[in-house]
C-alpha cells in the first residue's frame, strides 16, 4: 500500500533572490487554520472549536484559510458541525471541503499545508430535513515523547469507502483524528509507550456520506510497520477492527489493547 503523502502547497514559492538582496526570510512558526475550499452546497454549515463560533460556510465564496490557534487547547479538542438548509434556497455545484490543518508560512505566496487534524466533505448534492450535528476530535499540544523503536515504527492504515459514522481513534491518551473514510495512513510511533497500549474507536453517525464508487467496510488497521522511501508496509499486525458502509446504528465503539515494542 503505497503511502499517502499529506502535504499540500497552496501556492508556488518563493523568488530567487538576485545579488545584493536580502536572503530569503526563515520560515515561519506553524499556526492551526480552518480551510475551506468548494461550494456551493445546499446547506449552510457552522463550524464551531472547542464550543467557539469560527464560520459559517457553504456559499462557495472564495476559499477561506482563518486561524484558530487562539481556541485550540492543550489536549483533546472538539470540532463540531452544525448543518441546515440554507436559508437563500441555493443549489449545490461542487463538493465543499473543511479542514483544520498546521499551516507554515513559507513565504508571502507560499504556504504548506501538513496532515489535517480534522477534514470534512460535504457533498454538492446534500440534503437536509432537519438540522444535523457531527463530531470530530483531536489532540494539540506536544505528543508524549515515545521509547526509541527499533527500525520503523507504528502505523494505522485506514481503507474504505465513506461510512454513515465519524469514528475518532485514540491511542493511550491522544486522539489521533477522526475518520468517515479511508485511504490514508498515519504514524502513531509518538503515541506508542512500551508495554501495553490501549486503542480506542469511537463512532457516532455522520450527517453527510460522500458518494464512492468503491465497496466493503471501512478498516482500520494498526501495526509495526517500515517505512522506505514512500512507501509503509506493515510488517506486525496489532489491531483490525471494520465497520460496515452501511451500519446505521446510531454509535459504534470498539477497545483492544496490544503490546509496544
Amino acid at each position: 500500500m503505497s503511502a499517502v503523502l499529506l502535504l499540500a502547497v497552496l501556492s508556488a514559492g518563493n523568488a530567487v533572490a538576485q545579488e545584493g538582496e536580502a536572503p530569503p526570510a526563515a520560515p515561519k512558526p506553524k499556526t492551526v487554520h480552518l480551510l475551506v475550499s468548494g461550494g456551493p452546497v445546499a446547506v449552510d454549515v457552522d463550524v464551531l472549536l472547542n464550543g467557539e463560533f469560527v464560520a459559517t460556510v457553504g456559499s462557495g465564496d472564495a476559499p477561506l484559510m482563518q486561524a484558530v490557534d487562539d481556541l485550540l487547547k492543550p489536549g483533546i479538542n472538539e470540532v463540531r458541525l452544525v448543518a441546515r438548509k440554507a436559508e437563500d434556497g441555493r443549489k449545490g455545484e461542487e463538493d465543499l471541503r473543511i479542514q483544520i490543518a498546521p499551516v507554515r508560512e513559507r513565504g508571502a505566496r507560499s504556504r504548506m499545508i501538513e496532515s489535517p487534524f480534522f477534514s470534512a466533505e460535504i457533498p454538492a448534492d446534500a440534503a437536509l430535513q432537519a438540522e444535523c450535528i457531527e463530531t470530530g476530535r483531536f489532540s494539540a499540544g506536544t505528543p508524549p515523547a515515545p521509547v526509541a523503536a527499533p527500525k520503523g515504527g507504528y502505523w494505522m492504515f485506514v481503507s474504505g469507502p465513506p461510512t454513515n459514522h465519524r469514528i475518532s481513534v485514540q491511542v493511550n491518551d491522544w486522539v489521533v483524528g477522526s475518520y468517515t473514510s479511508g485511504e490514508q495512513i498515519v504514524e502513531i510511533t509518538p503515541y506508542v509507550s512500551k508495554g501495553k497500549n490501549t486503542v480506542s474507536f469511537d463512532g457516532a453517525r455522520a450527517c453527510f456520506k460522500p458518494a464512492s464508487g468503491r465497496e466493503g467496510p471501512l478498516d482500520f488497521v494498526l501495526g509495526y510497520a517500515e517505512k522506505e522511501h514512500e512507501v509503509v508496509k506493515m510488517r506486525q499486525q496489532m489491531v483490525e477492527w471494520q465497520v460496515s458502509a452501511t451500519d446505521k446504528r446510531e454509535a459504534v465503539t470498539k477497545k483492544a489493547n496490544f503490546r509496544g515494542w
